[in-house]
């Protein structure tokens, strides 16, 4: 089933997901600005947008959750829930962010959260004072949701 064009557009009211894996994404059992890092994929690609769970389509679980994590050592902790609002609102010396679903993805749950530079888009990993800011500003106002382990795991 494709993309029918209300699931292109993300109003800033949308809560988003994005699945946080542990330790790498989390610090003192707070959500740390590094889940909303771009890096450089196992494969050498550069990451190009983060991947975030449109909530209202499909909540994230244990279940569900199929994906491996990007650091080897990592365990699927939970997600981080936001506004798309929350990700459209920063903007810092010449940075920011957008949210949005991109046409070509069969998954009409799943969106990205793209950053720009001068309106130019970043591509893989930044350690930029004004994009750690931004990072950590998206963390802040992140609640942080658990996925509970299965029995026995």
């Amino acid at each position: 089933m494709g993309n029918s064009p209300e699931l292109q557009t993300l109003v800033d009211e949308e809560m988003i997901a994005r699945i946080l894996f542990s330790p790498s994404m989390i610090l003192d059992g707070a959500i740390s600005p590094s889940a909303f890092f771009l890096a450089i994929l196992k494969s050498g690609d550069p990451e190009s947008y983060l991947s975030v769970w449109r909530i209202a389509l499909k909540v994230p679980s244990r279940e569900n959750v199929k994906f491996k994590p990007r650091k080897e050592g990592d365990t699927l902790y939970g997600y981080a829930e936001l506004s798309v609002g929350s990700c459209h609102r920063v903007k810092t010396q010449g940075y920011h962010c957008k949210v949005m679903v991109n046409p070509h993805s069969p998954n009409q749950y799943h969106a990205g959260i793209y950053y720009y530079r001068d309106e130019k888009p970043m591509i893989g990993a930044s350690y930029a004072p004004e994009f750690v800011m931004m990072a950590s500003y998206l963390a802040s106002q992140s609640r942080l949701i658990t996925i509970e382990s299965k029995a026995g795991s």
